[in-house]
């Protein structure tokens, strides 16, 4: 229940967090210049606003998602140690629970990057923001098939 929760969490700032940058930067940009503040000097002010925005932007979205993966561990290893499980067994499942973690993290910044770039590429703005939406349902399609397909098979061979 927690980890589905977690992965909303995670799947909502996915979705919502390309738009909150692309708002976050058009005000930085729709703000006015400070008369004290000359054009050149104010240009490489807002450039550098805006990588950080999006350094920003991009490392909650990773820090979340290692988030939710530390969590989802720890919760296997508590059910783990209640089912009365061997070291050994605790230990596998706490790796295939971190591996599961990092192929989530990949396939849905994969897909979303890959979607952002063709929706930028056929349509600026409104292209990016629907190829990034497109993009996470891919990368939630790669982790539904590792979750039901993958997972599952791995755990029959452990």
């Amino acid at each position: 229940m927690v980890d589905d929760a977690l992965s909303g969490v995670g799947y909502a700032w996915e979705i919502g967090s390309p738009m909150l940058e692309s708002a976050m930067v058009k005000s930085l940009y729709n703000a006015p210049r400070p008369n004290n503040i000359g054009v050149g000097t104010y240009s490489k002010m807002l450039k550098a606003d805006e990588a950080f925005i999006r350094k920003g932007v991009k490392y909650t979205g990773y820090g979340l998602t290692a988030l939710s993966t530390i969590i989802s561990t720890g919760i296997g290893i508590e059910q783990n140690i209640q089912n009365g499980e061997s070291a050994g067994e605790i230990w596998s499942d706490a790796a295939i629970d971190i591996g599961s973690g990092a192929w989530s993290i990949g396939a849905s910044a994969a897909g979303a990057k890959l979607g952002s770039i063709i929706g930028t590429a056929i349509c600026p703005g409104a292209g990016t923001a629907l190829g990034v939406g497109i993009g996470i349902i891919l990368g939630w399609g790669f982790n539904l098939l590792y979750s039901e397909v993958v997972d599952p098979y791995i755990d029959s061979k452990v």
